[in-house]
């Protein structure tokens, strides 16, 4: 084999590479790929057949900062991380918080936002605190922190409790109208979303379990810089404010 062919085939192998590369990461150089779970407002949720939240507003600045075009992925909560293992995605934005358990499997950027854990239950219920939720099902969304914290903190200081998880929250909601569940576990903004459309709701805040949300992303991957940076140009600009305000305060 000369050299010149030798060269040629080394630069067809480095091409190929960075090109499966950029298919493994869900990018192309003018698309980014992101996996959502469109079930969870005021974060990602349908209105009137569009894609919108926070998280979906968060999403196109990073990209249109990084001049690229977001290609949305709709998908259970639960599949997000594997769509990020699996190469389906480049990123996964549906309010994740960062866990150990998580950061073994994927890289997370900075927190953008901070929320607690609540209880949602009927406005005439007699739960006043988790400590009411003996003999109780309680329903969570499969794969969420507060599925997490249902069974493993709350069950062992609650008798004769139960954890209903599903994978989207809508059917969470079904179950609970219909008396299939006694509450439902949920983060802080996402329980003031639910009240505000359910006047019939209350809503229960379980004190010291504030936590934040990050931007999940594969293990080792190149945009993790660029996507923190992003969040700190936000941060110090006003643009989580005005994110805050549109979505979580309006």
């Amino acid at each position: 084999m000369n050299l010149v062919k030798f060269v040629l085939i080394l630069c067809f192998v480095a091409v190929t590479g960075c090109k499966e590369q950029k298919k493994t990461e869900g990018l192309t150089p003018e698309t980014v790929v992101v996996a959502v779970s469109f079930d969870n407002p005021p974060f990602e949720y349908y209105r009137d057949g569009q894609k919108v939240g926070f998280d979906v507003d968060l999403a196109e600045i990073i990209a249109k900062e990084l001049k690229l075009k977001v290609d949305f992925k709709d998908m259970s909560f639960d599949s997000l991380i594997g769509a990020l293992q699996s190469g389906r995605a480049a990123f996964a934005v549906s309010a994740i918080t960062p866990t150990g358990e998580r950061a073994a499997k994927v890289d997370f950027s900075e927190p953008y936002k901070t929320s607690g854990i609540v209880i949602i239950v009927g406005k005439d219920s007699p739960i006043q605190s988790a400590t009411d939720l003996n003999d109780k099902v309680v329903g969570a969304q499969l794969g969420t922190i507060y599925e997490t914290y249902a069974k493993q903190e709350l069950s062992q200081v609650l008798k004769n409790f139960s954890v209903r998880s599903l994978n989207k929250i809508p059917d969470i909601l079904q179950d609970f109208k219909a008396g299939r569940i006694s509450a439902i576990i949920i983060g802080e903004s996402e329980g003031m979303s639910l009240i505000k459309a359910h006047p019939d709701f209350k809503m229960i805040v379980i004190p010291s379990t504030k936590s934040g949300y990050a931007i999940a992303m594969p293990k080792g991957s190149p945009l993790k810089r660029d996507i923190d940076a992003v969040i700190k140009k936000m941060k110090k600009n006003g643009d989580f404010d005005k994110l805050e305000k549109k979505w979580l305060q309006g």
